[in-house]
């Protein structure tokens, strides 16, 4: 006698078994266990749901706010023990790059979400609004751009018995 196991399942024991003289079957009757895949990991910056990490079982895979998935979300345990699909990773998502400040500069450490930009003015300027932005989740950077204003000084005091020469 041969036994076979249907797809998804691994034979535990013999795979063949003989009659004897008296009418008795060799070795131990085996049995179909359903085929096992590794317990899945979510990937960092994402979670994962599933119930069951067995043979036709599947996974579905989410990333965090502020993060997209790269690579299959859904994942299925496969009759060789292996999940199908690629291993999926979470990427930050990525905010355009920011213009110069015009009479300043804007310096941007990175674009990915979280990433902080902030701006300084030249010299004879002055920042109005927000100095540091941030990368959100949602593509954009936090709060408006800044600008930078000149700084205009009122008509130095005049000195008595005197006057003031220009540059």
């Amino acid at each position: 006698m041969q036994y076979e196991c249907d797809v998804g399942y691994d034979l535990i024991g013999v795979a063949t078994r003989s009659c004897t003289e008296n009418k008795t079957w060799t070795g131990v009757e085996p049995y179909c266990k359903k085929v096992v895949c590794p317990v899945p990991v979510a990937p960092t910056h994402g979670e994962i749901a599933w119930r069951g990490h067995s043979f036709a079982d599947t996974v579905s895979i989410s990333c965090f706010e502020g993060y997209t998935l790269v690579g299959d979300g859904t994942r299925s345990c496969l009759p060789d023990g292996t999940w199908s699909g690629s291993e999926p990773q979470c990427k930050p998502v990525e905010c355009n790059p920011l213009p110069e400040l015009k009479n300043g500069r804007t310096v941007t450490k990175s674009l990915t979400f979280g990433g902080k930009a902030e701006y300084t003015c030249d010299s004879g300027y002055k920042l109005r609004g927000t100095r540091k932005r941030t990368c959100k989740a949602d593509r954009t950077w936090s709060d408006r751009e800044p600008i930078c204003q000149l700084i205009l000084c009122p008509d130095p005091p005049t000195v008595p018995n005197g006057y003031a020469l220009t540059p």
